[in-house]
């Protein structure tokens, strides 16, 4: 063999070795087709259906109804192939309730047949749900849940009315224009028979004092347990009409305050700058002049707190990570400051709100609690160090983020 054959044999061999690392590429000729999927009408895409392998209920239990979201965990064939999030479908019959979860990828990608894992979180909404046991079906993958007159409102029991025991208000924004205002609100019930009852939350403004109740229902002549039972509550703040100044918000006597600047005249442009290797958080790149589509909130989860934190720095990134082979872009971000959690809390909550994302893109929810206050990922702090998918298609995103230590 002479060495010009050796050397194009060499290169047909690299070409096939970087695409079988690829995962997705553009080829109009490729036809294959799996037997989990067909062609759509527009012969754009390929349709299937997602491989699941677990199903479990999340019931938020402190609320009355109780707040229910299904968690779906499975795998994707190739790396191609992603959740059609806008076609889940959801059935409701007697106590089934049956969920639908299609996969889509484009129709002239060459793929890696290489398992891709995947979670979904599905809300469920249980008005007009009553007392007993319920089976969730997901793509043939099942699970069951039961609801209690301790849950739901039940004919022909009786409920005390009464106000949450209130610990602790926090108020928390996001850096849009104008911002996004939570209260979250943590605190005590008396017992597995008092729920917080979030459909008569109500909410009054008075001056500058933003009056907010939280009522409790109790099931009479019901054995309960009198241990107490922690709560965490996100109340959102309308500051439509409000102007520039301190205000303080009132939950149930437990106050706390936040100022509003004057989010009526533009911020004046920033020169752009580098972004760090880390692509740490900035002034300019949080979107101080970005219009808010929709929020993310949940809580951010140590997986080894072994002893207390005090007056931390954590930022929280949304970034566009599409492109794999190219360095992430910045959406949207936040900053929380003076953050302190001992290892028996091990959550910090938080929101972030962000625009409206492109239905055919990635994007990642990353968080850094920077221990040291150096700004930089360092020994001691803590970072995310999984991808933490944020769908495109839901203007409300609720979801709970772990960070390890560095």
């Amino acid at each position: 063999m002479n060495s010009r054959f050796l050397t194009k044999l060499f290169a047909l061999a690299l070409i096939l070795v970087l695409l079988s690392f690829s995962g997705c590429v553009d080829n109009n000729e490729d036809d294959r087709t799996p037997e989990n999927e067909s062609i759509g009408q527009s012969e754009a895409f390929v349709y299937g259906t997602a491989s699941v392998e677990e199903v479990q209920v999340e019931m938020k239990k402190t609320v009355i109804p109780p707040e229910i979201s299904i968690s779906v965990k499975g795998n994707l064939p190739d790396g191609c192939t992603g959740i059609d999030r806008k076609n889940i479908t959801m059935e409701k019959e007697n106590g089934n309730i049956t969920i639908g979860i299609p996969t889509i990828r484009p129709a002239d990608a060459v793929y890696t047949e290489a398992l891709v894992p995947f979670e979904e979180k599905i809300p469920l909404d249980v008005e007009g749900f009553e007392v007993g046991n319920y089976t969730v079906s997901v793509n043939g993958a099942e699970t069951s849940f039961e609801l209690t007159a301790y849950d739901i409102v039940a004919p022909g029991e009786t409920y005390t009315p009464g106000k949450a025991a209130v610990e602790d208000v926090t108020v928390i924004m996001t850096r849009s224009i104008p911002p996004q205002v939570r209260a979250v609100v943590s605190g005590m019930l008396a017992g597995n028979c008092e729920r917080i009852d979030v459909g008569n939350i109500s909410i009054e403004r008075q001056d500058r004092v933003i009056l907010v109740e939280l009522p409790t229902l109790s099931r009479e002549n019901a054995p309960c347990t009198m241990n107490l039972v922690p709560f965490t509550e996100y109340i959102p703040i309308n500051i439509e009409g409000l102007e520039p100044g301190e205000y303080t918000v009132s939950v149930n006597g437990v106050n706390n305050t936040f100022v509003l600047g004057d989010y009526g005249i533009p911020s004046l442009p920033s020169e752009p700058s580098e972004p760090s290797e880390l692509s740490e958080p900035s002034e300019n790149a949080s979107g101080e002049d970005m219009e808010t589509y929709g929020l993310i909130e949940g809580n951010i989860l140590f997986e080894d707190l072994d002893e207390t934190i005090e007056d931390v720095t954590v930022y929280i990134r949304l970034d566009d990570v599409s492109l794999a082979d190219a360095r992430s872009t910045v959406i949207s971000e936040t900053v929380i400051e003076n953050v302190s959690v001992s290892p028996e809390e091990n959550k910090v909550p938080f929101t972030l709100g962000f625009p409206e994302l492109v239905a055919n893109r990635t994007y990642s929810l990353y968080v850094h609690v920077d221990v040291n206050g150096d700004g930089k990922v360092s020994k001691g702090d803590y970072v995310t160090t999984m991808h933490n998918g944020v769908p495109t298609d839901q203007d409300m995103v609720n979801m709970d983020v772990t960070v390890e230590r560095v």
